[in-house]
């Protein structure tokens, strides 16, 4: 899918970082249809808005938080902003069908690119200026 007319939903506690940030997204020619400071109705804002997007700074996001947020909006893009170390992290929900125990194994033989993070996550390259993006898998 193009980029512009894309759907950004923001969750960000730091006003003048959200408001900077959505600036820069609609300039990109996405749209943002979302600025939230809290997450308590994080999941009924994703099914009011429609988003292909949602970005979160570190101020909000939980371990809760985002496992819901991948499990109710599977199609959905979740990036998490760092707003120490200028890290972004892009995460990525992949569901599959499994009729054989083999299946199983299959998933778990897939080498993955390494990493020089600890976290069990895999560095990709999608940046075009220098910082690294993370995919969850």
């Amino acid at each position: 899918m193009p980029i512009s007319g894309q759907r950004v939903l923001i969750f960000s506690k730091p006003f003048l970082f959200a408001r900077g940030l959505s600036r820069l997204i609609e300039e990109s020619g996405l749209i943002v249809v979302g600025l939230e400071s809290r997450t308590d109705d994080a999941l009924a804002h994703i099914q009011r808005l429609q988003p292909d997007i949602i970005i979160l700074d570190d101020t909000v996001l939980s371990p809760l938080l985002l496992t819901s947020l991948l499990d109710c909006a599977p199609t959905v893009r979740v990036i998490r902003l760092g707003l120490e170390g200028n890290l972004i992290r892009v995460y990525d929900k992949h569901q599959l069908n499994a009729s054989h125990a083999q299946d199983l194994v299959n998933i778990l033989s897939v080498p993955q690119e390494p990493s020089g993070s600890q976290r069990k996550e895999t560095k990709t390259a999608r940046s075009s200026e220098g910082e690294h993006n993370e995919s969850f898998r």
